[in-house]
């Protein structure tokens, strides 16, 4: 008596060739499943980098906007102005979120540039003023690291310190000078 041999049926459904492909799968398949496993995470990742990024150059647009708008014009240098704008770019750097706010002001060019500087006549103010724009330059370079973060600026105790000891130095060469910081809202209202 001679046996028949039967092939095994072969189950052709969908949930059947998914079995088979998930046991013995093809370069695709294993590629589709590593696609379908990193889409997860980074679809919830996504989202949060868009916006930061987006935060990132609007931050970065309203810097640009207000260095414009505060720099000095290195054709009308008024010795009077300087001093007042490094304090304004001191409280910048005291007050930084980022590194764009850190590096907002270059204190090498402008009221800084070495051109300017030699255009304020000579005396303790001019000094004042070169060694501040020296140690502030100083200052940016050596904490940049303390802003390195998009996220927060944790300046450390010492660069607080120092540039508290370079706003000192300019409001009392400012004063000595005979010079005058403007009021403050508050300070120009009169009455009880």
């Amino acid at each position: 008596m001679a046996k028949h041999h039967v092939p095994p049926l072969i189950d052709h459904s969908k949930l059947a060739r998914l079995r088979r492909e998930l046991r013995n799968p093809s370069k695709l398949t294993v590629f589709l499943i590593i696609a379908a496993v990193l889409a997860v995470p980074l679809g919830l990742l996504v989202p949060s980098w868009i916006s930061t990024t987006q935060q990132s150059f609007q931050d970065r647009n309203e810097s640009d906007a207000l260095r414009d708008s505060t720099i000095l014009s290195s054709n009308v240098l008024v010795p009077s102005q300087i001093a007042p704008w490094m304090l304004n770019q001191i409280t910048r750097l005291e007050e930084a979120k980022g590194p764009f706010d850190w590096n907002f002001a270059s204190f090498t060019a402008g009221p800084c540039d070495p051109g300017n500087l030699v255009q304020l006549p000579p005396g303790q103010y001019s000094a004042a003023i070169a060694n501040a724009c020296s140690s502030l330059q100083q200052i940016q370079v050596e904490f940049a690291d303390d802003c390195a973060s998009v996220a927060a600026c944790q300046l450390s105790d010492a660069a607080v310190e120092r540039l508290a000891a370079v706003r000192t130095d300019l409001v009392d060469a400012f004063s000595d000078a005979g010079f005058v910081l403007p009021y403050s809202d508050e300070e120009e209202q009169v009455g009880p």
